[in-house]
């Protein structure tokens, strides 16, 4: 059979076209002149050097972005974990992440990034020099360089994280909470008069991966019982259970999957023990997965509504096993074993709309049972300012269903800082 010579022309001018863009891109590649840092300035009239590193921290991690890029520098994404102005003029520390275009081991090394529970970090000091018109980066430094031309940054740096450490007093409203002190993990079962250390809790559940120090565990990130006691830790970019059967006389770590820390939830139910928390990140986003165990060593994925796989304000699994997911105001309601779910249905607080004109409560933080009900806390998020005698307030709901939640009253469900 004849091939028709327009097909043939086409084939050809297509195959063309493809030579050609590869040979642009080719040479692109081959040409191409990674973006200068030393020398690199920042046109604008702040003097706020967190607010300009920051901006040019954004400019220069996108020119390390798109086609032109060749792989062993382009990056898929990039975001700054920390920014802290030092105590010598002119000096800012920088904590940030990159996540490269793929798996060309010549960007990690070009990028100057180190791997660490799952990702790729680093960490500078920028110099910089004022202007006219802006700012000028003039050098840039390992944090272990300036540690030797300025030997007390070391010191400035463990006041800074001491100063924005903050302590916690334990769960008034339980007895079987857990409680922080002296850089420990520890649980305990009567309200504190007796407690119990979870081996290396401390670094697993509450260090974050720049060192930082996280000391309010979210209700509903663990779970404090006689039979049962388990807390999400993270460990080589993996998220463990770290759990005891028999409070807390001796403890096991059971590896689930892939993960990275953030919102982590946790619920044990008649059928299994459930976790949620962060697989993936990208763009600053991050993206969740949840998993069932029967046994404390076998995890499987659990399905979760699609639309909010990209982020979770809240995860719990009932007595029952039926699974609720909720991100801001959206909530659904999974049954035990389906992929089904139905989305909840939240009554309005009319009184406190009439007397604000507005309604304050629009993210959901938790659930729990009591009493063969099912109970949903709903906070303002944060830039909430609704407040009475000095405290923030939340929104309590009720349901007989598990799927219609009525307003029942305010609550005041914050946690106390330490003196």
């Amino acid at each position: 059979m004849r091939i028709p010579s327009k097909i043939i022309l086409c084939v050809a001018v297509f195959l063309g076209i493809c030579f050609l863009i590869g040979t642009a891109q080719f040479f692109a590649w081959k040409n191409y002149i990674p973006p200068a840092t030393i020398g690199s300035t920042v046109e604008t009239e702040e003097t706020d050097l967190s607010f300009v590193t920051r901006k040019w921290f954004d400019s220069y991690t996108n020119s390390l972005k798109g086609m032109n890029v060749p792989y062993d520098w382009r990056i898929h994404s990039a975001s700054l974990t920390y920014v802290m102005p030092l105590e010598q003029p002119g000096y800012v520390e920088i904590g940030y992440a990159m996540q490269p275009a793929s798996l060309c081991l010549d960007a990690v090394s070009n990028l100057d990034l180190y791997a660490q529970n799952g990702g790729y970090y680093s960490q500078k000091v920028l110099y910089w020099e004022q202007i006219p018109g802006g700012w000028e980066l003039s050098d840039v430094l390992t944090v272990a360089g300036y540690d030797l031309m300025f030997p007390s940054h070391e010191m400035q740096k463990e006041n800074e994280i001491a100063e924005n450490t903050h302590h916690y007093l334990p769960d008034a409203e339980n007895e079987e909470t857990y409680i922080v002190n002296d850089d420990t993990l520890y649980v305990t079962y009567d309200g504190g008069i007796t407690s119990k250390e979870v081996p290396n809790g401390y670094d697993l559940v509450c260090i974050d991966p720049n060192g930082i120090p996280d000391e309010y565990l979210e209700r509903g990130s663990y779970v404090v019982s006689p039979e049962f006691t388990g807390f999400i830790g993270y460990e080589d970019g993996s998220a463990v259970l770290l759990y005891s059967l028999d409070k807390g006389e001796s403890w096991n770590k059971s590896q689930i999957a892939p993960g990275y820390k953030a919102l982590s939830f946790l619920s044990m139910t008649e059928n299994g023990c459930y976790a949620a928390f962060a697989t993936d990140r990208a763009l600053g986003n991050d993206y969740y997965g949840a998993f069932h165990s029967d046994d404390l060593s076998n995890w499987d994925l659990v399905s979760m509504p699609e639309e909010l796989l990209g982020h979770l304000s809240c995860a719990y699994w009932t007595d029952g096993g039926t699974g609720y997911f909720a991100d801001g105001m959206t909530g659904y309601a999974q049954e035990p074993g389906t992929g089904t779910f139905q989305e909840l249905s939240i009554q309005e607080p009319e009184d406190i709309i009439t007397q604000l004109g507005y309604n304050p409560f629009h993210e959901i933080e938790r659930f729990y049972e009591e009493d063969g009900s099912l109970y949903m806390v709903i906070g303002q998020g944060a830039d909430g300012d609704y407040t009475k005698d000095g405290q923030l307030i939340q929104a309590l709901y009720c349901s007989d269903d598990g799927i219609n939640f009525y307003f029942k009253e305010t609550i005041s469900d914050n946690p106390v800082e330490a003196g």
